[in-house]
């Protein structure tokens, strides 16, 4: 299955590169959180993380107040970018997370002494899933 598109002939290859950098960046972060915060284990839970990465293409739009105007009637986007009503743009958003398996909670050596917890342990992508089905149902109820 092919995602990226073919033209420019170059785009997959930089593409790739781009994430594998902005991987090791992240990872680099990741490390650097976790020794500053004192929480080693804190880098397991983003061992094989999980990256996705949103790319968007926005043409030039000269009449941006068309969706107070028209009373709502043409949707603005989610995305609250800056208008450039003269020429088009693209922006690039790539966002981390931890490993779907990560379960979530307070590591045992932040709660010395405690009895409880403050906070519950959770599994990540159950909690993502149940959030992004929270989402739909939320604007299908609001729409």
């Amino acid at each position: 299955m092919k995602l990226w598109p073919q033209n420019p002939p170059t785009f997959t290859d930089a593409l790739d590169q781009y994430t594998e950098e902005i991987q090791r960046v992240a990872n680099i972060m990741f490390e650097s959180i976790g020794k500053s915060l004192k929480l080693d284990k804190l880098s397991d839970n983003f061992k094989d993380f999980q990256q996705s990465i949103r790319i968007n293409y926005y043409p030039p739009c000269p009449h941006a107040s068309n969706v107070i105007m028209s009373n709502g009637k043409y949707k603005s986007l989610e995305h609250r970018a800056v208008v450039i009503s003269e020429q088009e743009r693209f922006s690039i958003g790539t966002f981390h997370g931890p490993r779907a398996d990560a379960q979530i909670g307070p590591l045992p050596a932040e709660t010395p002494g405690k009895s409880e917890p403050v906070y519950y342990r959770y599994n990540h992508q159950n909690s993502h899933v149940s959030f992004s089905l929270f989402l739909v149902l939320s604007r299908e109820i609001f729409d």
